[in-house]
């Protein structure tokens, strides 16, 4: 019998908590009844990463894919607390599914969880996925959502990783995060360290980071790249240009709608619409009649954001 039935909690969550484990310990085929999981209060939180480790490692991990599965299609079902749990599971893929899970949670006590666990993470690809999942919480400082000592601690972090992580994917994810950080001038230094670096996939992170950046100053190098024989870089540079903003972009936009790669022609398609104006609103209606649905979706999509640019006061239909 297992140890799980042996357990007497007190309150109700932690009786769920008790049941879901002994369920999952003893499946014999592929399901697993998570939704117990789902909303856990405080107390019931504590109690499951008290007995965490006594589900076998494999268990553990499928837990963790299970529950990421089950908030995709249950949208009222919250995994984040139990997740939380699994973030500190020994295991490295359980840990990598777990910040996977994670991708919708924007609390400050999230971002001290990651910034107290990036800088000690053994695993690279966890490591990685850390970094990159900071960059949430650098827009939140951007958009000054984030109290003042957590940015501190943030860009601190971000810096540290950028310069002296030995992994040139962390050091990537790190960058790609920072880039929110605009009119940062380290941050800008290590962008043009990457970008002058010759490596293909730091370019590519630089150009992801340029155009979080949105800042003019790299106006320039958004649309030498725009031409770029590299389909990766013209991508970046198409969506810099679209969040940067500036009309002088428009030509270059439409020049672009023609390209081979379909993931940048859809790309130039939404960054028109990001820039606006009466150029990039007339391309974009002619765009609407065209034979491929998906063309036409992305075009009336990106319409609607051009003509709310134009006319911030105009009604949406």
């Amino acid at each position: 019998m297992s140890t799980f039935t042996n357990q007497r909690p007190d309150d109700a969550g932690r009786g769920a908590v008790d049941r879901a484990l002994a369920q999952m310990a003893n499946s014999y085929d592929d399901v697993l009844l998570v939704e117990p999981l789902s909303d856990l209060g405080r107390s019931a939180t504590a109690y499951l990463a008290e007995r965490w480790s006594e589900l076998a490692p494999e268990t553990r991990l499928a837990v963790v894919l299970a529950m990421r599965q089950d908030a995709e299609n249950e949208i009222e079902h919250s995994y984040d607390r139990a997740l939380l749990v699994a973030l500190g599971d020994e295991n490295a893929d359980t840990r990598l599914a777990a910040i996977d899970g994670l991708a919708e949670l924007e609390s400050p006590a999230f971002c001290d969880v990651l910034i107290a666990a990036v800088e000690q993470e053994p695993d690279e690809r966890v490591r990685a996925a850390e970094a990159m999942a900071l960059g949430r919480f650098a827009l939140q400082c951007e958009l000054n959502e984030l109290e003042e000592q957590a940015s501190g601690r943030l860009r601190a972090t971000l810096l540290r990783l950028l310069a002296n992580d030995p992994s040139p994917e962390v050091r990537r994810r790190a960058l790609e995060s920072a880039g929110y950080l605009a009119g940062d001038a380290d941050i800008v230094q290590h962008i043009e360290a990457a970008y002058g670096s010759g490596d293909h996939k730091s370019r590519v992170s630089a150009l992801h980071a340029i155009g979080r950046q949105a800042d003019m100053r790299w106006l320039d190098v958004v649309h030498r790249e725009l031409s770029s024989d590299d389909p990766e870089l013209r991508f970046e540079a198409v969506t810099a240009a679209g969040t940067i903003g500036d009309e002088r972009s428009v030509l270059e936009l439409i020049d672009r709608l023609g390209d081979e790669d379909v993931e940048v022609q859809m790309a130039a398609i939404a960054s028109l619409g990001a820039v606006g104006g009466q150029l990039a609103v007339n391309t974009l209606r002619k765009l609407t009649e065209d034979d491929s649905p998906a063309i036409v979706d992305a075009a009336e999509d990106a319409l609607e954001e051009a003509q709310l640019t134009s006319n911030p006061l105009r009604p949406l239909m």
